[in-house]
């Protein structure tokens, strides 16, 4: 289903004012948080993803609204093995919540992972579950359960062990481009240029290693200084290209420093930011290339094995 840019960004603007989701913020228990609400910013409540879309949200960046089920909710959820055996006015609340949000199953979501432990310096990229698509209800049950289930034994050489998980709740987007950008050259680490991958679709396809994606190393103005090579599809226009530079830009004074940012640009041309995080070294922090956890190891055809995630 084709979401258009004016419907997404009127219920943006509703779920920022706060009147497009049911007030679930007066507990400290609550199940589920708007993206708009400032508990959301908090990592240990939300996890990184969310807590960085949340705090994207508030600066004014171009977000998709949404939801994120707490940690602690997601934890008691997998204490009980069933969100179905969760508290009935919490499960409710979460019904609510998912109806307002997919227009009672009209839209499709987006449910996706957001672990504390996923952030910079971090290598759990790519390791946990994301569900598209998700249309009915039940749909919706197996996909959170799904998502959190996903962080139960995680094995990082030492022993296996429980991740902290916060789901992310978002419509999903038809995009008609999507890709990944480096808020900072990768090869010297100069924060005057950006590298850009992009795919025809969304970003889901060059993060899952399906496609390699056509390469733009831009100046902050958008300007291209490398290209797509010969035969490549020239997959972005000028204005694309330069609000891509502008979104870098944002996002290094919003979270103080390049990002490694996922996003898309929907069929009216609207870009979205999906996710945004820290670059792991850059500047004079490098003693080489800044390679973080996001590009490097998320065009990965498969799992890195532990040589590369130390490389």
């Amino acid at each position: 289903m084709s979401i258009s840019s004016d419907s997404l960004r009127d219920t943006a603007k509703h779920a920022l004012a706060g009147t497009s989701m049911p007030d679930m913020s007066v507990s400290s228990r609550a199940i589920t948080l708007p993206l708009s609400h400032a508990r959301a910013c908090d990592p240990r409540v939300a996890g990184n993803k969310a807590a960085n879309l949340a705090r994207a949200a508030v600066a004014g960046l171009p977000t998709l609204p949404g939801f994120v089920i707490t940690a602690e909710a997601c934890g008691d959820i997998q204490k009980l093995s069933s969100l179905g055996h969760l508290d009935p006015d919490r499960l409710s609340l979460l019904q609510a919540a998912w109806e307002v949000l997919s227009h009672d199953g009209a839209r499709a979501v987006v449910v996706r992972s957001s672990s504390w432990e996923d952030a910079e310096g971090s290598s759990m990229a790519g390791r946990f579950v994301s569900v598209l698509g998700v249309r009915t209800w039940a749909e919706f049950v197996h996909a959170v359960e799904g998502v959190i289930a996903s962080g139960n034994i995680i094995d990082l050489g030492d022993a296996p062990h429980r991740v902290s998980m916060a789901v992310l709740v978002q419509p999903e987007l038809e995009a008609a481009r999507g890709g990944i950008m480096f808020g900072v050259d990768p090869l010297d680490g100069r924060r005057d240029r950006f590298l850009v991958s992009v795919v025809d679709g969304g970003p889901d396809r060059l993060v899952g290693g399906r496609e390699d994606g056509v390469r733009y190393r831009l100046s902050t103005r958008g300007r291209t200084i490398e290209g797509p090579g010969r035969g490549d599809k020239k997959l972005l226009g000028f204005r694309q290209r330069r609000a891509l530079a502008n979104l870098a830009l944002d996002a290094s004074r919003t979270f103080a420093g390049p990002q490694d940012i996922e996003w898309a640009i929907d069929g009216d041309g609207k870009l979205w930011l999906f996710q945004s995080r820290s670059v792991a070294a850059s500047g004079s922090e490098m003693s080489g290339p800044p390679l973080g956890p996001g590009p490097v190891a998320e065009t990965f055809p498969t799992q890195p094995s532990p040589l590369e995630e130390d490389l």
